[in-house]
């Protein structure tokens, strides 16, 4: 592993640890101490990731035309951190909840796609360690998951939730710090063009991250309204795709459709893969026999399974299962199998309806 890649890994690592530090609290803290419905809840963690996930276009843009990666990474990692450190804060109005995870989402928009070109920029496009360098990148994301789902999950649990969220803040406030003082291990890699007219252009990008803060908060407030508005334009462009591929040669209308059914068991992979931070943590509050062991395990906690049989079985079905399809067939497959042992859970569970951690814990697995 060499500098430039170890540099990014543990900063990667300590925003991923920030990030599912925040995720396995947010729907349980929600619901029990700020009265959300369920749906309300669900509403609200949905339409952030949906900012957090989308954003990354507008970041990707700004890094490519204005400031490149390396400056749009210090901004979005600094954008998150503020936003941790409002988070703490919420026992004093409970509209901090809303700015907060505006923060958070406006600067995984900045942060989460330039780090992994950056990355790419570090090898040539032949170099045969590219390959290995975005697998070791992998398992940092991972690693950071399962650290901040153990740590802040406990954490929260025995001394308060604003511990957990703090303790999620220090994890990226750490990889900032990290970035910032070994990024000379880069070299040129991420810069943008012109240094030198650098700051004028940080003094708009910082003034587009005010306004688009602003307008992520509006929208997280009003998350009913918007999460139809998203959804609307969804389909409309799902529409306007297909009507793209009647303007179009055969052979391209086939590569079209085969990239639209891809996308479309991706999309359905994740939306079930997000319902780990909000249905299944609920669930295994609710639902869950959790003493193990005579160990109690917080419902939190539990989100550490999925990044733990990721670095366990990756390795090994990437050992044994080279095709891509393969590996898609499999994916898919586990995840159906998922949902049927929490089904098999639920028809043996207790007469107080509780399920035996052991269902749970080989369903995650299977996410």
């Amino acid at each position: 592993m060499n500098k430039a890649l170890r540099l990014l890994f543990f900063t990667e690592m300590w925003e991923r640890f920030s990030y599912y530090g925040m995720r396995c609290l947010l729907v349980l803290y929600l619901t029990s101490q700020l009265g959300f419905s369920d749906t309300s809840a669900y509403v609200m963690y949905g339409l952030f990731a949906a900012i957090a996930y989308s954003g990354p276009v507008i970041g990707g843009i700004l890094a490519d035309k204005v400031l490149g990666f390396r400056y749009m990474i210090i901004i979005g990692g600094s954008i998150i951190s503020m936003g941790h450190v409002v988070m703490v804060f919420i026992p004093l109005t409970t509209k901090f909840i809303y700015l907060g995870l505006a923060l958070i989402a406006v600067g995984t928009s900045f942060f989460k796609g330039n780090i992994t070109n950056l990355l790419g920029e570090c090898y040539d496009a032949g170099d045969p360690e590219r390959g290995s360098a975005f697998t070791y990148f992998y398992v940092g994301v991972n690693l950071g998951s399962l650290l901040a789902s153990l740590s802040c999950g406990f954490i929260s649990y025995a001394y308060g939730w604003h511990y957990g969220f703090g303790l999620a803040g220090i994890g990226m406030f750490g990889g900032l710090i990290i970035f910032l003082k070994y990024q000379d291990v880069l070299g040129n890699n991420g810069l943008p063009p012109n240094v030198r007219l650098i700051k004028n252009k940080i003094i708009k990008i910082i003034i587009l991250s005010v306004i688009l803060v602003i307008l992520a908060s509006v929208m997280l407030s009003y998350s009913y309204f918007f999460t139809k508005i998203l959804s609307f334009f969804g389909l409309i462009s799902l529409g306007y795709m297909f009507y793209i591929t009647t303007k179009i040669s055969k052979t391209e209308r086939q590569n079209v459709y085969l990239l639209l059914v891809l996308t479309i068991f991706v999309m359905t992979f994740f939306a079930f893969e997000m319902q780990l931070g909000s249905l299944f943590n609920l669930f295994t509050e609710r639902n869950v026999d959790k003493v193990i062991f005579g160990m109690y395990i917080p419902a939190a906690v539990s989100q550490a399974i999925n990044p733990f049989a990721i670095i366990v079985l990756g390795p090994m079905i990437a050992r044994f299962v080279t095709s891509v399809t393969g590996k898609f067939t499999i994916g898919v497959a586990t995840l159906s199998g998922c949902f049927f042992i929490l089904y098999l859970g639920c028809l043996h569970a207790s007469s107080e309806g509780s399920v035996a951690y052991g269902y749970l814990f080989a369903a995650i697995c299977c996410m």
